[in-house]
């Protein structure tokens, strides 16, 4: 576990870690696509500073229930997306959330990273119901 609580998921391909101050440069450099703010909340451009903001809320969050993870190759350990649980409901349901590198789209990355935080959010939390929400 990180220093947030957060299991290390591991899965073929990836791993799911905590988040590091030290990811704030290859967060600010994936998202520079336009297409992430067509898909995502993520803004366009994207700076320094939402990355720096977008971390220390990972933390805050992941304290407080959700968890909140980085996506990294399991070869090399490079910072490929993102991929959040919020914390689950009244009702029992949570929402999951996600980017990933576009030069990882279609590789079935996502997917994997999917799969590893759904077990996870059913198994170890007893989350009911996992959401996802499409953007316009």
């Amino acid at each position: 576990m990180g220093e947030h609580c957060l299991p290390r998921l591991e899965g073929e391909r990836l791993i799911l870690t905590d988040w590091k101050l030290t990811d704030v440069d290859d967060i600010t450099a994936l998202l520079q696509a336009p297409e992430y703010s067509h898909y995502t909340t993520v803004p366009s451009p994207y700076t320094r500073a939402h990355a720096e903001s977008f971390i220390h809320t990972a933390h805050m969050r992941s304290r407080s229930g959700a968890a909140y993870w980085a996506i990294r190759t399991k070869e090399d350990g490079r910072l490929v997306g993102s991929m959040s649980l919020e914390a689950p409901s009244l009702r029992g349901s949570s929402e999951i959330g996600y980017w990933m590198a576009q030069d990882c789209w279609n590789e079935g990355l996502t997917t994997e990273a999917v799969r590893l935080a759904v077990d996870w959010g059913l198994d170890e939390r007893g989350i009911e119901r996992i959401e996802w929400r499409a953007r316009e």
